[in-house]
């Protein structure tokens, strides 16, 4: 963690708090209220947000949308809350969204001989951003 950490920017660190306190709520909101009240909280979170904030450059908002996904996964492998890939995909989207910038999150399934799997990504420009690169190869995305 400490390697890690020192390669982190201010706005890094934040949203690494961010992160490891904004993931456990998301998931006590998925467990009481289910995807679509959640999905549906956080939007309007993020509206509320981006009202207030410029929207970010092309370059810039690469480069953001790369850290801040990356600062998710750092949070999520450091905590001992459930973080699974729908709590992690959801919080990078809101994220995003609230800073103005375009993104997609998947929620796909795959069945093969082991048994049936579903899986959620987020996707910029049609590059995966959390979930994993071969996500979107290995799984039909259903949103």
């Amino acid at each position: 963690m400490f390697s890690v950490a020192r390669t982190l920017s201010a706005t890094e660190w934040r949203y690494l708090i961010v992160a490891w306190i904004a993931l456990p709520l998301i998931d006590l909101r998925l467990r009481r209220q289910g995807y679509a009240r959640t999905k549906a909280w956080l939007d309007a979170r993020s509206l509320r947000a981006r009202a207030a904030r410029p929207t970010l450059a092309a370059p810039q908002a690469d480069w953001f949308s790369q850290r801040i996904a990356r600062v998710i996964g750092i949070a999520a492998r450091r905590t001992p809350w459930p973080t699974t890939c729908l709590r992690q995909a959801l919080l990078l989207h809101h994220l995003l969204a609230r800073r103005g910038i375009d993104s997609e999150l998947r929620i796909g399934v795959r069945t093969a001989s082991d048994g049936f799997a579903a899986h959620a990504w987020v996707e910029r420009h049609g590059a995966v951003l959390i979930g994993g690169d071969e996500s979107a190869r290995t799984y039909s995305a259903l949103i």
